[in-house]
C-alpha cells in the first residue's frame, strides 16, 4: 500500500511528486492521462514549412478539430486550444465532468500534465503583499520557488518588475524581444518617469520558456511553433517531470482512471476512482491523500466523498480583458517570421483609484492562424483578409488581468453527480480601459474601445478558492495552513482550490511552491 496517493498530474500534483520524491517517498499518482497524438512533425520554421507544404493537417486537422471555435461558438476556448495539436488537452472534459454553468465557461483538462500542456509558461513569485489574506508568508514559499526554477528553467532579467517578481539569482537570460516588443520598450524607457509615477510599470517577463540549454532540454528556436506542436522542449511542461520521475523509479503512476470520491476506513483512506474503459468501479488505498484535481475538480471530489448536494461553494476567476492594439510604423511591414509567439512584456499597474494593483501581459501573434484575428476586422470578407495581411505585423495583444478577492461564481454538485456553476453578472470598467488605452497609447500603441474583448469568467483560467487555506479554518470545506481539509484526517489538498485570493498575477508558480511546501510537511509527519 502506497503511503501517499496524489490525484491528478497538473503543476501543483506534479510539484507535489517532485517534492515527496526529493523526501525519499515514492507516491502513487492516480489520473486520467489523456496524451498528445502523433503529430505532425515539423523541424523547421512554420512560415519555412507553410511555403513548402500543404498545411491543411496542421492548422485543421483529420478530425478538423481547427474548426471547434467556428463550430462552437458559444464555447469558444483559447486559440492554442483549438489548435488540433492541442485539442487531446480539453478532450472529453464534458463527458468526464459534466458541468451545468450559467454566465461562467470552465475550462477543464484531464490530460497528463493538465493545462499547462497548452500555457503560456509564465512563472512568477508572490511577495508577501500578493499573500495578504494567506496563512503563509513568501519566506516559506521561497525555498520552492528556488528548487523548481532549478528543476524548469525560468528565463528573465533584472528590470523595473524585478521589485514585483523578487529574485533574479536563478533566472536564465531572457528571450529576445520582437520588433514590435522593442518599439514598446524605447517609447518606455523615454517616458519612463513620468508613467512609474503614474503607477505603470514595463518590463520582461518570467517564463518557463529556455534561452538557454537545461537539463537536456533545448532553448527556444523561434521557430512560430508554439501553437502547432506539442513537441516544443524549450517550453516547460510537467509531462517532463512526470516522465523523469517514472523513469527513475521515484514515482507510481497509475492512468485511465477517473477518481470520484474517498472514504475514510480505519486508519486508511480509500481512494473510489472508476475505469476510463469501461466505468467499471477500482478502489486504492493509502495512508495520506493528496487531492490536486485542480480547483473546480478536487471541490466536486470533496463534496461527492461528503454526498453533499446542499452546500456552495465558492469559486473565483480572475477578470481579464484582451486589447488587440497596433504599433503605426510596422503596418504594411513584413510579418517577422523568427519572433517568440507568446508573451514578449509584462505590465504592473498600480492603481491609486482602485487599490489594486493589475498585472498585464504583452503577447506577440506570429504564432496562431490569421482566421483567429478575422473577427476584429468589420469589413467585408475580402476587404478583412487584405486588412489582415497588412496589419497584422503591427498587432499586438494585451491581456490585462484583475485580482479577484470575493468570488465570481458558486459551485455545487447535482443529485445525478454534474457539477453546477453560476457565475455572478461580470461589469466592464470602462474608466479604467480608457486609461490602459492612454497608457498603450504613449507607448505608441492605437487601439479602439470597441476592439476590446471583455473576457467571460472561466476564460482566465486561474480558478481558485474552492477550499481556500485559513489560519483557523471553521467550514468543513476550509484547508488549514498545512493544506488539510477540515475535519479530514490525512486529506489535503494542495491546487488552486486552496488559495483564499487571487492576484492579478499568474499564480501557477506559487502554486507549485506552495504543493511543495505542503508535501514537505506530509513528508515529515509520515516520518514522524
Amino acid at each position: 500500500m502506497p503511503k501517499v496517493i496524489i490525484v491528478g498530474s497538473g503543476v501543483a500534483a506534479t510539484a507535489a511528486a517532485l517534492e515527496f520524491a526529493d523526501q525519499g517517498i515514492k507516491p502513487l499518482m492516480i489520473d486520467v492521462g489523456l496524451q498528445p497524438g502523433d503529430d505532425e512533425v515539423v523541424e523547421k520554421n512554420f512560415y519555412d514549412y507553410a511555403q513548402e507544404n500543404d498545411t491543411f493537417d496542421l492548422l485543421i486537422g483529420k478530425s478538423y478539430d481547427g474548426l471547434y471555435n467556428v463550430v462552437n461558438a458559444g464555447k469558444a476556448v483559447p486559440a492554442k486550444l483549438a489548435a488540433p495539436q492541442f485539442r487531446f488537452v480539453t478532450r472529453d472534459a464534458e463527458n468526464l465532468s459534466p458541468r451545468m454553468e450559467e454566465r461562467f465557461s470552465s475550462i477543464q483538462s484531464f490530460a497528463k500534465g493538465g493545462l499547462a500542456n497548452a500555457w503560456g509558461a509564465g512563472l512568477y513569485e508572490y511577495n508577501d503583499d500578493d499573500l495578504a489574506g494567506f496563512p503563509i508568508k513568501h519566506a516559506e514559499l521561497a525555498p520552492f520557488y528556488s528548487k523548481l526554477a532549478r528543476e524548469i528553467g525560468i528565463s528573465g532579467t533584472d528590470d523595473d518588475l524585478t521589485p514585483f517578481w523578487g529574485d533574479v539569482s536563478y533566472l536564465h537570460p531572457p528571450l529576445k524581444l520582437s520588433k514590435n516588443a522593442q518599439i514598446l520598450v524605447d517609447h518606455y524607457r523615454r517616458k519612463r518617469s513620468r508613467l512609474n509615477r503614474q503607477g505603470f510599470f514595463l518590463g520582461r517577463p518570467r517564463l518557463g520558456v529556455l534561452t538557454q540549454e537545461h537539463n537536456g532540454r533545448p532553448a527556444c528556436a523561434y521557430d512560430n511553433l508554439e501553437f502547432w506542436s506539442t513537441r516544443l522542449l524549450s517550453i516547460y511542461s510537467p509531462r517532463f517531470t512526470l516522465d523523469r520521475l517514472i523513469k527513475e523509479g521515484k514515482l507510481d503512476y497509475k492512468s485511465g482512471y477517473v477518481v470520484q470520491s474517498w472514504q475514510h476506513d480505519d486508519n486508511e483512506i480509500k481512494v473510489q476512482a472508476i475505469t476510463l474503459t469501461d466505468n467499471s468501479p477500482v478502489a486504492f488505498t493509502c495512508d495520506k491523500l493528496v487531492v490536486a484535481a485542480g480547483a473546480i475538480n478536487s471541490a466536486k471530489i470533496a463534496l461527492a466523498s461528503r454526498h453533499d448536494t446542499t452546500t456552495r461553494l465558492g469559486l473565483m476567476d480572475n477578470g481579464a480583458y484582451q486589447i488587440p492594439f497596433f504599433l503605426m510604423p510596422r503596418i504594411g511591414a513584413e510579418l517577422e517570421r523568427d519572433a517568440f509567439g507568446l508573451t514578449q512584456l509584462n505590465v504592473v499597474y498600480e492603481s491609486a483609484e482602485l487599490n489594486q494593483r493589475l498585472q498585464a501581459s504583452i503577447l506577440e501573434i506570429t504564432g496562431p492562424a490569421r482566421a483567429e484575428f478575422f473577427s476584429y476586422f468589420p469589413l467585408a470578407a475580402r476587404s478583412s483578409i487584405k486588412l489582415i495581411k497588412y496589419f497584422l505585423p503591427s498587432m499586438m495583444v494585451m491581456q490585462l488581468f484583475l485580482p479577484e478577492f470575493k468570488n465570481c461564481a458558486d459551485l455545487s454538485l447535482a443529485e445525478n453527480g454534474s457539477l453546477v456553476i453560476k457565475g455572478r453578472e461580470k461589469r466592464t470598467d470602462r474608466k479604467l480601459l480608457r486609461r490602459i488605452v492612454r497608457f498603450l497609447g504613449k507607448l505608441g500603441g492605437v487601439t479602439h474601445p470597441a476592439l476590446i474583448v471583455d473576457v467571460k469568467y472561466g476564460h482566465s483560467i486561474h480558478y481558485a478558492g474552492t477550499l481556500p487555506m485559513s489560519a483557523d479554518p471553521q467550514s468543513p470545506y476550509q484547508c488549514d495552513a498545512a493544506g488539510q481539509l477540515h475535519g479530514e484526517e490525512n486529506v489535503y489538498v494542495v491546487d488552486g482550490a486552496i488559495f483564499p485570493a487571487l492576484p492579478a498575477k499568474n499564480y501557477s508558480f506559487t502554486m507549485m511552491a506552495n504543493a511543495m511546501r505542503i508535501s514537505r510537511h506530509i513528508a515529515a509527519s509520515i516520518r514522524s
